[in-house]
């Protein structure tokens, strides 16, 4: 038998060398958990994030998740095996790099990672993308100002669109799951805040002015001031019945014409008061009857007197209004006996018609008739309120000038209604968590002292309650005196 000289014979080759253990991969192992610390950790920042706009971060974080996991395990139980390598491609070495690494490489290496966070967080994603991606490709890869600019341009504005247009469109119901804003902060969403009634009156003016002071507070994307006039505010009244109750469209309320319609149980009243979700009260105020300053009319006696003789006329907007309630209540609770009248564009015009001496009194709230006062073209004669004006000390109140225990307890209801004031709801049947992240961003807004201070300036001074004080007096309130329910009916009905 012929034997091969270059191949050791049994007795001579002596016992086997164990097989050489496969080195861990130390730079894929290392680069691997902490790319799966990142993935975690934003993965479970999203979790407090509103569904539709956390859904795509959350696929991407848990596919790095599991990519970055399978990297650890394979760098820890099959390493990839050496091979014979280049000097050419021992830059694109991994592992080479890792190893040979000196101490500024690491320094330079770590600054790069460090700044790109730090800006993250400061400046936010795109202007880092943009900056981080002209520094890179400028330092690291020598490119051109002009490819780097050009690069880092698209680069961004591809960013923009997908953060900006796409991600911000609502994933629709069902496609995830059925709850899908039901919980969690409202940071990056889109609230609507509608107000009933068209721009440029008072309701609006509250509206604008609290929007970007509650976007801010609650972290949303914006808070969007939306006019939805219609039928003395019924129209968004009964849009807010069926609006989604997740917190995203909510409604400054005149209260006494949403508690006045659902007591008189007015034609097209699709609502139940008691069972919208209460935010909080963001104003509250009387109305006060007033009289041209160069009529004949100047104290509440006066205003008696003259209803005694007969002739008076009250001006209104037009059925349901409070301009058209407050006089009935004159007539059937102080038995100021007074003729409505109505047709007119708007307060303004009727405010007007007063003082050319058309009709001889106006009722309505006390910021809508400030400026008249203060240009003391008009002159109060009665507050419809539980006070005295602090500024008009000598007029009476309802309460005050109510004779009799019945005529007291419906000019009572009628006082607690009109302060009842202007509220912010949002949809019945809402989450109680959201509702309360709701209830205390507003509160934080409208007890802050620069807020109330702005407010003042602009005459639309903030009477905060509380969401919670709200919902228990709104049942309370929706329990009227039969008499009182009677007056209201009038009042839609037009009689």
């Amino acid at each position: 038998m012929t034997v091969d000289s270059k191949t050791p014979s049994p007795e001579t080759a002596g016992p086997a060398r164990p097989a050489a253990r496969r080195k861990v991969d130390r730079a894929g192992l290392i680069g691997g958990l902490l790319l799966l610390v990142i993935m975690v950790a934003g993965y479970l920042l999203t979790r407090g994030w509103d569904h539709s706009a956390a859904v795509f971060p959350r696929g991407i974080t848990l596919a790095g998740a599991v990519l970055s996991g399978l990297l650890v395990l394979r760098s820890v139980i099959a390493p990839s095996p050496k091979k014979e390598t280049t000097e050419d491609e021992l830059e694109d070495d991994l592992d080479y790099v890792f190893h040979t690494a000196d101490l500024p490489t690491w320094v330079v290496t770590l600054a790069w990672f460090t700044g790109f966070f730090v800006a993250l967080y400061v400046i936010g994603l795109f202007a880092t993308a943009l900056v981080f991606t002209v520094l890179y490709l400028r330092s690291q890869d020598n490119r051109s100002w002009l490819f780097s600019g050009t690069y880092a341009a698209v680069l961004t504005g591809v960013l923009v669109l997908v953060f900006n247009v796409v991600l911000t469109q609502p994933v629709p119901a069902g496609l995830i799951g059925p709850e899908q804003r039901q919980s969690g902060s409202f940071e990056g969403e889109t609230i609507e805040l509608v107000v009933p009634f068209d721009p440029g009156g008072g309701y609006d003016q509250y509206a604008r002015q609290l929007a970007p002071a509650l976007a801010e507070e609650l972290g949303a994307k914006t808070v969007k001031v939306v006019n939805e006039p219609g039928a003395g505010g019924l129209v968004a009244l009964n849009g807010l019945v069926s609006a989604t109750p997740d917190g995203t469209t909510i409604q400054l309320l005149n209260m006494t014409g949403t508690l006045g319609g659902a007591l008189a149980e007015a034609r097209g009243v699709e609502y139940e008061p008691e069972k919208f979700s209460y935010v909080g009260q963001i104003t509250t105020e009387p109305d006060v009857a007033i009289t041209a300053q160069t009529g004949p009319i100047d104290t509440y006696a006066e205003l008696v007197a003259a209803a005694e003789k007969g002739g008076l006329r009250s001006a209104a907007t037009g059925p349901g209004s409070n301009e058209y309630i407050d006089p009935l209540v004159l007539d059937q609770v102080l038995g100021i006996d007074n003729e409505i009248v109505t047709g007119f564009g708007g307060s303004d015009e009727a405010a007007l018609s007063l003082l050319q001496g058309n009709v001889d009194v106006y009722s309505r709230s006390l910021s809508s008739q400030l400026s008249t006062l203060e240009s003391e073209d008009g002159t109060p004669v009665l507050v419809l309120g539980s006070e005295r004006l602090e500024q008009y000390p000598n007029v009476p109140t309802i309460l005050e000038v109510a004779q009799g225990e019945e005529a007291k307890k419906l000019a009572q209801h009628h006082v607690d209604i009109l302060e009842s004031g202007r509220t912010i709801a949002a949809p019945p049947d809402m989450d109680p968590e959201r509702l309360e992240i709701l209830r205390e961003a507003f509160e934080k807004v409208a007890t802050d002292p620069e807020f109330q201070e702005a407010g003042a300036e602009a005459g639309r001074p903030i009477v905060f309650k509380d969401g919670a004080s709200v919902q228990t007096e709104v049942a309370e309130l929706m329990n009227a005196p039969a008499e009182y329910v009677d007056i209201l009916k009038a009042a839609f009905d037009g009689v």
